[in-house]
């Protein structure tokens, strides 16, 4: 996962938590990001994925819950971070 700034995102994925040191910065990514803010305009959560291969972006899929919405091995403090992100519009009722 990249953050807009291009560089690795600070948290750790996957059930094992690892973190990429590496990531190849395809020449179109800025058009890349412009096609998902895009395709996300109006959507409170949902992760664009495009792909980038021959020198062109290809459009994969809009996914609106990772992990079908249950991810077990999600750490707390990343958890946190992405709800921290979100803004949702309408009031949210927790669950008790």
């Amino acid at each position: 996962m990249l953050l807009i700034i291009y560089r690795p995102a600070p948290f750790l994925c996957g059930a094992a938590g690892f973190q990429i040191k590496y990531v190849f910065i395809p020449d179109k990514l800025d058009e890349m990001f412009e096609i998902a803010r895009i395709l996300s305009r109006g959507i409170p959560y949902v992760r664009v994925d495009l792909y980038y291969e021959n020198d062109q972006v290809y459009f994969g899929e809009m996914t609106f819950y990772s992990d079908a919405g249950f991810d077990a091995g999600m750490l707390a403090a990343t958890d946190r971070l992405f709800g921290e992100k979100i803004d949702l519009p309408y009031p949210v009722k927790r669950r008790v």
